[in-house]
């Protein structure tokens, strides 16, 4: 068996160091992505899922709203169109 050097020894803690700083940051980033659910943190994925929820609900409101204009716009043109014959026929014009 080989023995190995003090120098040797010293890179070999110090690339033990750099992995364990190295996973504590993959840690940390995986926390702000995904969350820690025992710090009650959301990640981002959490928060893109609600802000997709809620661009669902606008676009739904959206559609819906527009159905009410174009429907009012119909019974306005009709109602419009009635006036001016009623106000043609009073009036004889």
């Amino acid at each position: 068996m080989m023995e190995l050097t003090t120098e040797q020894i010293q890179s070999i803690w110090a690339v033990a160091d750099k992995m364990e700083k190295a996973s504590v940051k993959v840690d940390k980033l995986y926390s702000v992505i995904v969350g820690d659910k025992e710090l009650q943190q959301e990640g981002i994925l959490t928060r893109l899922e609600q802000v997709e929820k809620t661009l669902e609900e606008m676009d739904r409101l959206i559609i819906k709203t527009k159905g009410y204009i174009a429907g009012s716009l119909f019974v306005g043109s009709i109602a419009g169109s009635i006036i001016t014959i009623l106000i043609k026929s009073i009036f004889k014009i």
